[in-house]
């Protein structure tokens, strides 16, 4: 998660993603949100899952990821995750995509 906000922050602005988080997430403060994501949990009544469904809501809501670049860039991030963690959601939607595909 720390990779992925990191790589927003640089695409869209730390500033405006910041703001995008701060008002999506709003009990988390600025100083909060611009640490370490592995942090945000001692200040938030929301589990790991909700803080990171919270920030998918966000980052769909501002379309983050809403450009091809931008799309490019983050895909080794993707693929990062889905070798890491075959059984993850976004995984097995990714291999259910493919076979569809290819099927």
């Amino acid at each position: 998660m720390e990779d992925l906000l990191a790589f927003a922050r640089a695409e869209r602005g730390h500033d405006t993603v910041n703001e995008s988080l701060r008002n999506g997430l709003p009990d988390l403060g600025l100083a909060v949100i611009r640490s370490n994501f592995t942090d945000w949990g001692a200040s938030t009544k929301l589990d790991r899952l909700a803080l990171r469904e919270a920030i998918a809501n966000v980052a769909a809501k501002k379309k983050w990821f809403k450009d091809e670049r931008i799309g490019r860039g983050l895909a080794p991030m993707v693929w990062g995750i889905t070798i890491d963690n075959p059984d993850s959601p976004l995984a097995r939607t990714l291999s259910k995509t493919e076979a569809w595909l290819y099927g």
